[in-house]
């Protein structure tokens, strides 16, 4: 199941690769993901390929959907390998932070000591600056100076270096939960954050910068 995880990621990163791709093919284009490509009298636009630009926002839809289904996948797979670790393990349960419609509890509880250690081997990817009141983020418990250790299935090892994966995670997992690790005060603590539309801007509800 390890294997399989890892092989999932690795997956998704080149997905991730490919998205990125399209994104800069477009911006350089001067079509865009998004907008008319038509004049103000409705004849296609002369300084953009037209139907490159469509073409290119075709593939761009089919990438997101394919990674939307990639995450779900590496969820279960990570899924049914901590169920299994906890089959064979000492019995050890995480605590949760109790649940809400919508969101989680306002504060987490402390990983047990088999996940301390196995976090312990991961250095935290992202400190969360900001989180916003009345936002997902919020209701899950996270806080500011929480060090992220683990996003769903992001983690250190699998972390590219662009919080723009993050945001793309979160786009794929909307209104499902998502587990989260996070060091506070030197203590580890497992969170459920729900990403979904609220109030305010994108799916969180927080703002992260990458651990230096």
């Amino acid at each position: 199941l390890a294997s399989r995880a890892k092989a999932l990621v690795a997956e998704r990163e080149a997905l991730e690769g490919e998205i990125e791709a399209v994104r800069r093919q477009l911006a350089e284009s001067g079509g865009g993901e998004s907008g008319d490509l038509v004049d103000g009298e409705g004849f296609p636009r002369s300084d953009v390929d037209v139907a490159q630009v469509r073409q290119d926002r075709h593939k761009l839809a089919c990438l997101y959907t394919d990674h939307k289904e990639l995450s779900a996948k590496i969820e279960q797979a990570i899924h049914a390998l901590h169920a299994g670790s906890k089959g064979n393990g000492d019995g050890s349960h995480a605590a949760k932070a109790p649940e809400a419609a919508g969101g989680r509890g306002d504060s987490g509880k402390a990983a047990t000591t088999g996940q301390q250690q196995q976090q312990q081997q991961q250095p935290p990817f992202a400190l969360v600056d900001e989180v916003l009141a009345g936002g997902p983020a919020e209701r899950a418990g996270l806080a500011v100076g929480d060090q992220l250790l683990r996003f769903g299935a992001i983690e250190a090892a699998s972390f590219g270096g662009n919080l723009h994966q993050v945001a793309e995670h979160a786009r794929a997992s909307e209104n499902a939960v998502v587990k989260l690790g996070v060091i506070r005060a030197g203590q580890h603590l497992e969170l459920e954050l729900v990403p979904q539309a609220w109030a305010g801007n994108g799916l969180l509800g927080c703002h992260m910068r990458k651990m230096a």
